[in-house]
């Protein structure tokens, strides 16, 4: 069952394709679960839109094609703003963490709640966009860490 043609799909696009020759055009109206944001459709969405509507063309003229890579990108990014708990992984800094999510996010503004070791993994809160006038006041807020002792355990160290 297609995820943009099948009529049966109860959450598919649904999409019926026009041919005008050699050109195929469709019209989609994104339902409730197409959204991600309010009023902001997914890029996942666009991008089964346009790859079926090629497919389609193409096996119209007699061709078979197989996607390899397709890239979508906005004029103008989604703006992030929330909350995010990140499980911070050993080896990292809570900064580089952030950084990293920050870049992945395209976010302008972000910031965390208070520093775990680079050696320590743990449960990092992670605020962007409006959430960062909350970051002070989590970062005075009261913590509680967990630590797991070994006793009679050697090292070199």
């Amino acid at each position: 069952m297609c995820f943009a043609c099948g009529a049966e799909n109860p959450i598919g696009l649904r999409i019926a394709f026009e041919f005008d020759g050699d050109a195929c055009s469709a019209e989609f109206t994104p339902g409730v679960n197409h959204v991600g944001w309010a009023d902001t459709i997914h890029g996942g969405i666009i991008y089964a839109a346009l790859d079926d509507v090629t497919a389609n063309v193409l096996y119209r003229q007699g061709l078979k094609a197989h996607t390899a890579r397709c890239e979508i990108r906005y004029r103008r990014p989604t703006r992030v703003d929330g909350v995010l708990l990140l499980n911070k992984p050993a080896g990292v800094t809570s900064n580089q963490a952030l950084q990293r999510v920050k870049r992945l996010l395209g976010a302008k503004k972000a910031g965390h709640t208070g520093a775990l070791d680079p050696a320590a993994t743990g449960m990092l809160p992670l605020c962007f966009g409006e959430a960062t006038k909350v970051c002070a006041y989590l970062l005075d807020a009261d913590k509680t860490y967990r630590v797991t002792v070994r006793l009679g355990g050697a090292t070199d160290t």
